[in-house]
């Protein structure tokens, strides 16, 4: 009887084992949580390391010029006949292609700039971003984030006023585009100003497409700034800027620095090599949230769609060299 009762305890009781049990499974669900953590974190960590390289390869920038930023940065002069900057949507584009030229391109000897971009689907975007940093006082007007205004100052230019999209239509011929406030002329005030902060004078030369002639001997004994306000997308930059070039003096394979938007850069690259059959100097702004003052979903959306672009546009359609070193890049990674 007693045996018997002591055994009844012993089964209403926890046993050792069962606690030693209970707690190795409570270890085990604990230390599997922890593992699926760190999974997670290293997986975040890795994509955000494959979205940086995706960037990266598009943001290209000639060996010599890697390591250039802005001001500060001690890099040995490059020497080109022209610095040719792509519109966008970006002001930092032309800011930092102005340090650019100012510390780098200028001292070697260049003292040409052409802006390239007339009116087109980038152009909304860089007008919000003009409101959003509150620069009216280079274009002598202000205006709200929900729309440009209506016309524009250039001062540059010597206009008192330019009409920006009213009436505009991307079928229209080049002499009416032309008609039109483009990428070029904002990017011209915003490059020129900050040429002048730098301590850099420079001279509008005008717009060789439109005012027509070949340029002068010792033209460009002084820094000048042209614009090309015509084209439409990357193809016709190429063509309309070359072409500037050749009426500037400088034949049908300028050697130029090409400047465009991190995202867009390497296609605009390619396109230059494949239109004129020389590889332009490239350059670029780092594409980082803190050089762009946009977010990184905004650059993969780009970036995303370039990587779907290049291939296309090299194999099947002729646009652009194919490069050799084309990344196997995560469609998922970017969307």
């Amino acid at each position: 009887m007693r045996a018997a009762a002591a055994s009844a305890v012993l089964l209403k009781q926890p046993t050792m084992l069962s606690l030693f049990v209970t707690g190795a499974i409570v270890t085990a669900s604990a230390a599997y949580t922890v593992s699926c953590v760190r999974a997670a974190r290293r997986e975040v960590a890795a994509k955000a390391l494959r979205i940086k390289d995706a960037l990266e390869w598009l943001a290209w920038r000639d060996p010599r010029l890697r390591d250039y930023d802005g001001p500060g940065d001690q890099v040995v002069p490059v020497a080109v006949d022209a610095l040719v900057v792509h519109g966008c949507s970006m002001v930092a584009v032309p800011q930092r292609a102005a340090d650019l030229f100012v510390d780098v391109l200028h001292p070697a000897g260049c003292n040409v700039v052409v802006l390239t971009g007339g009116v087109g689907r980038e152009t909304p975007p860089l007008w919000r971003e003009l409101a959003e940093r509150e620069m009216y006082l280079i274009f002598e007007r202000s205006w709200g984030s929900e729309a440009p205004p209506p016309h524009v100052a250039l001062p540059t230019q010597g206009v008192g006023s330019k009409p920006v999209l009213d009436g505009f239509d991307l079928t229209m011929p080049p002499e009416k585009l032309r008609e039109f406030c483009s990428e070029a002329d904002l990017f011209l005030e915003i490059f020129s100003a900050r040429c002048k902060e730098r301590g850099l004078l420079l001279t509008f030369g005008g717009n060789p497409m439109r005012d027509g002639g070949a340029a002068a001997p010792g033209r460009h004994a002084k820094p000048t700034i042209y614009v090309e306000t015509a084209s439409t997308h990357t193809g016709t930059n190429v063509e309309y800027t070359q072409r500037t070039l050749e009426l500037l003096g400088f034949g049908k394979q300028p050697n130029v620095c090409v400047v465009q938007q991190p995202q867009l850069h390497r296609r605009t690259c390619l396109t230059w090599e494949k239109q004129i059959g020389l590889k332009p100097v490239g350059w670029t702004v780092a594409p980082t949230v803190a050089a762009l003052n946009r977010p990184v979903k905004e650059m993969c959306r780009y970036a995303l769609g370039e990587y779907q672009r290049i291939p296309l546009y090299a194999k099947e359609k002729g646009f652009c060299v194919m490069p050799t070193d084309f990344p196997a890049v995560s469609v998922l990674d970017l969307e």
